[in-house]
């Protein structure tokens, strides 16, 4: 399975989670990452969600391209 996400998407989720892991590193703690949430919904499509801890970050539809 492939997920796509826009340029866009990407730049919107790496603006939201930098300041999480930057506080990480300031506190001497290992950066914890976060989840990505992929929502399917045949006939509709796809959509992304970024989760931290009780953060989130609706990414909005992404493209889904299984592999057979």
């Amino acid at each position: 399975m492939l997920i796509r996400v826009s340029e866009d998407q990407e730049r919107l989720l790496l603006e939201w989670i930098t300041p999480f892991t930057a506080a990480e590193f300031e506190d001497g703690i290992e950066p914890s990452g976060y989840e990505l949430r992929i929502d399917i919904c045949p006939p509709y499509g796809a959509a992304a969600t970024a989760v931290k801890g009780s953060h989130s970050l609706e990414i909005g539809d992404v493209e889904v391209e299984f592999s057979s």
